[in-house]
């Protein structure tokens, strides 16, 4: 769907400002505002970030009551299960390495929200003791650089709002990650438009974002050697909370285990904290957060310009960053591309996507 006639009321997402500022011709393909489409295939970065989201919803949402708390590995197994259910509903016949992937992913978050639970369980309340509301949807209008409401909205859904022990008010952000990276976080337009967004929701101000990121693995157990005892690997990927775990259970006791053995492990797995998780405040100013409405408005002139230029933007990172790499050069070399849009991608349905962007 074109959106060159601005005299109707546009929405804008998240999504739609990244693609377009980062490849015309992606956000043509892929855009609400445009073809809206999608590779017809399970995304297993995405479905993995979606059952993530919906265990925090459930537990953030019901943790203002700690004893009635929901757990979040619960309403992850509750979130997969439907949604494996559907999977083979719409694919009847799934591809064994497809079977495989969905087991994974599911194993996979399941150990994360386990460990999630066990560390943040008694850590959030460092960082927040209310929780104001979880998984909102919103829509605020855009605003022009006079103030007056343009022919547009601006919508999307932020995974929570808190406040903290001196009552300041805060976003919550969560993020999965293969790899936590941290450096453009600084410049993360997305949260600062969430932010600018809540504030003409809730009529205050908001003091900033709170990220919360979990990276896509589990703490592995050191291996059992053949002398009896416990491999003493510093390079294995692993907390001091598990590994002396792994100690206590392998000796069949605490007062069995001989700790001293283990000292230099134990002391460099404490030294270095626990890498799964990346949990930060970013103060953002009122300058920066009304700058980013004024970027919207200039952002979505020219989305709906009708003289609007299609056309790529290569660059190394389509080969994982792209789904429609195959597409674009098929189109580059005047080929029927128009057949692979209609074989292999379909009309996306945002209603039961992940939350936008949250792969890094």
């Amino acid at each position: 769907m074109g959106v060159s006639d601005i005299s109707n009321v546009v929405a804008i997402h998240t999504s739609d400002r990244k693609m377009f500022k980062d490849c015309r011709r992606k956000w043509d393909l892929a855009s609400r505002m445009r073809r809206n489409l999608t590779p017809k295939k399970v995304n297993d970065k995405l479905w993995l970030g979606t059952g993530f989201h919906y265990a925090l919803e459930h537990y953030y949402g019901s943790w203002n009551v700690p004893h009635n708390r929901i757990h979040p590995v619960d309403a992850f197994k509750e979130w997969a299960e439907k949604e494996v259910k559907k999977i083979r509903k719409e694919n009847r016949d799934l591809w064994d390495e497809q079977e495989e992937m969905l087991r994974q992913q599911i194993e996979l978050g399941i150990g994360m929200l386990e460990h999630y639970y066990s560390y943040w369980k008694d850590r959030d309340k460092e960082y927040f003791v209310e929780v104001i509301e979880t998984e909102r949807e919103f829509e605020v209008p855009i605003l022009t650089p006079q103030g007056n409401k343009a022919h547009a909205v601006y919508r999307g859904k932020y995974d929570g709002v808190v406040k903290d022990k001196d009552g300041f008010y805060w976003i919550l952000e969560h993020k999965t990650a293969s790899n936590i990276s941290t450096d453009h976080l600084p410049l993360d337009e997305q949260v600062v438009s969430y932010i600018w967004a809540a504030q003409q929701i809730y009529g205050f101000e908001f003091e900033g974002v709170i990220y919360n990121i979990a990276l896509k693995k589990v703490p592995s157990k050191p291996q059992e050697l053949k002398n009896g005892g416990l491999s003493k690997n510093k390079n294995i990927k692993t907390t001091y909370e598990v590994y002396k775990n792994a100690l206590i259970e392998h000796y069949g006791s605490k007062e069995n285990v001989p700790w001293e053995d283990y000292r230099d492990i134990l002391d460099e797995l404490k030294k270095r904290g626990n890498e799964f998780f990346w949990r930060k405040r970013l103060i953002k100013s009122q300058q920066e957060i009304q700058e980013i409405g004024e970027r919207i408005y200039l952002e979505y002139r020219d989305m709906c310009d009708p003289n609007l230029r299609i056309y790529p933007r290569p660059s190394r990172d389509c080969m994982w960053k792209c789904d429609f790499r195959e597409v674009c050069i098929a189109m580059n070399q005047g080929a029927d591309y128009q057949y692979m849009l209609e074989t292999m991608y379909e009309e996306n349905d945002w209603s039961e996507g992940a939350n936008e962007e949250d792969e890094w």
